[in-house]
């Protein structure tokens, strides 16, 4: 099933029903049930029919559900313990800040003069510093003192593990579900027939929302004494970013989403919102800030019908920094700059089509250098192995994941990708990209069509393209990102001073 395709059965849902009485404790979390439906990936599932059970049945089967209830909560509070009290936020935070910047533990993968540093969070923070401090609050993080030596720099586990095991605790205490009852079960109904997994996880959804507004509180706590007048986040629809959100509405801080990725023509959270109500939603940020002109055209379709969320272009601090301070590490005597061509293909799964392992067989000449998504470096030595045993000798891992992606950029030749966003970063250093699977060529259609982009779906056309390259590819006209730091700066005092 194609992005857009997925995309057709959320509108269909948002048509058939009243979205506005989806509510939990009070609070309209359809944008929240919308993230989850694309997480289960619509995958269709056999329907069962439930026998009605007896009264001794109900009965058994009550106690079998607390039971399982009992050890999410033992395991929860479990979790809870592990983390030392002595960390906990809530308790270290004694300092006010202007901004905190929420950020996710992976994104701290860059290392520039030997310290490790957060790619959307420590260039935002060097570009508005100092007539801005800035806390950043990390999640998935796997050390709670990870970041430590950094006093500005606060890990978020311990309050993640505490509303989690709160949230088990409500749940094996409840009577009934916080769900508004009657227009929740038409909800379910349409789910049934349209997207089957996903209803029969609805007790999961519950289970997170619950977690969520947990964490939704913890938060208060924090921002209350952190009291500051901006957070910034960089993906809006995690279970972390919409607890901060519901925060910052309570206490009326300002939230502003930091567009991190391309959003695609038909990207289920980004685009196509029908029925949006003109106050907007509760879980959705107030300002989206955009890399440029054609990302806030696509986002401002839906977000100009209210009057709650706004859109503007503020650039990309992560490539201003970089473009600015850092360097590449690579050097020109270094053995992979001796290849007559080098290819980067940035996956976002861990597989390599077809057609393009025969497009590596046919040109020795070339080195393939295989970057692995973030989330997937697990599968590298797997993948690298199987590459290896099958006689593949001009292919790449070590440096495609050891060096970060602008300094790649650097020095390749070309990229490949599916349907990932590094296609437009890679334009700020002159390198053409070919998008090689059919959601790319659905998100990235306008580029393609302009020859700025190009697709490629067989091996004879993908080597054509990296051969002859000159040929058939275009230069943009209008910027898709814009990288000027003195825009990113006045972008935040006019968010600040309430002037956007």
């Amino acid at each position: 099933m194609t992005i857009k395709e997925k995309l057709q059965i959320l509108i269909s849902i948002e048509n058939d029903i009243d979205l506005n009485n989806i509510t939990f404790k009070k609070t309209n979390v359809w944008p929240f049930i919308r993230s989850c439906i694309s997480d289960y990936n619509f995958k269709v599932v056999e329907t069962k029919q439930v026998a009605q059970l007896n009264i001794k049945g109900k009965i058994l089967d009550f106690f079998i559900q607390k039971k399982k209830e009992l050890d999410h909560l033992k395991y929860a509070w479990a979790n809870y313990q592990r983390i030392s009290e002595s960390a906990v936020i809530s308790e270290k935070i004694k300092d006010r800040t202007d901004i905190v910047f929420l950020a996710k533990n992976i994104e701290r993968s860059i290392t520039s003069n030997g310290s490790t540093i957060s790619k959307f969070a420590d260039s935002f923070k060097s570009i508005v510093s100092p007539e801005y401090s800035v806390d950043i609050f990390e999640y998935n993080s796997v050390d709670e003192d990870s970041s430590a030596s950094d006093p500005t720099v606060h890990s978020l586990e311990s309050v993640i593990h505490k509303a989690r095991f709160l949230s088990r605790l409500a749940i094996f205490v409840r009577i009934t579900p916080f769900f508004n009852k009657n227009a929740f079960t038409e909800f379910k109904e349409i789910l049934c027939l349209t997207v089957p997994s996903v209803s029969s996880k609805l007790s999961y959804v519950e289970e997170r929302l619950y977690t969520l507004f947990h964490l939704k509180n913890e938060f208060e706590k924090i921002l209350m004494k952190k009291r500051p007048k901006l957070v910034v986040l960089t993906c809006f629809y995690g279970d972390v970013s919409f607890a901060i959100i519901l925060a910052c509405k309570k206490l009326k801080i300002k939230t502003v989403e930091l567009q991190h990725g391309q959003q695609g023509t038909y990207h289920r959270m980004y685009t196509h919102w029908p029925n949006i109500p003109v106050d907007g939603y509760e879980m959705i940020p107030d300002y989206f800030w955009m890399w440029g002109e054609e990302s806030l055209e696509r986002i401002n379709k839906w977000v100009s019908k209210t009057n709650t969320h706004k859109a503007f272009v503020g650039g990309n601090p992560w490539l201003a920094y970089f473009l600015k301070e850092l360097k590449s590490d690579i050097d020109e005597n270094d053995i992979i700059t001796k290849w007559e061509k080098r290819v980067l293909i940035s996956l976002q799964v861990t597989f390599i089509p077809e057609f393009i392992l025969k497009a590596i067989q046919n040109s020795p000449n070339i080195c393939w250098m295989i970057r692995l998504h973030p989330r997937a470096m697990h599968e590298k030595q797997k993948l690298q192995d199987n590459l290896n045993n099958a006689g593949y000798t001009n292919v790449d891992f070590e440096y495609a994941n050891s060096f970060n992606i602008y300094e790649l950029f650097s020095f390749i030749d070309i990229q490949i990708t599916f349907w990932s966003s590094v296609a437009y970063e890679a334009l700020s250093f002159d390198v053409n990209t070919i998008i090689v699977h059919e959601n790319g060529k659905e998100a990235m259609r306008n580029y393609i069509d302009k020859g700025i982009f190009q697709y490629a779906e067989d091996k004879e056309r993908l080597l054509e393209l990296i051969t002859n390259s000159e040929k058939y590819f275009n230069k943009e006209e209008k910027k898709y990102i814009e990288t000027d730091p003195t825009n990113i700066k006045s972008k935040v005092k006019e968010i600040i001073e309430n002037k956007l």
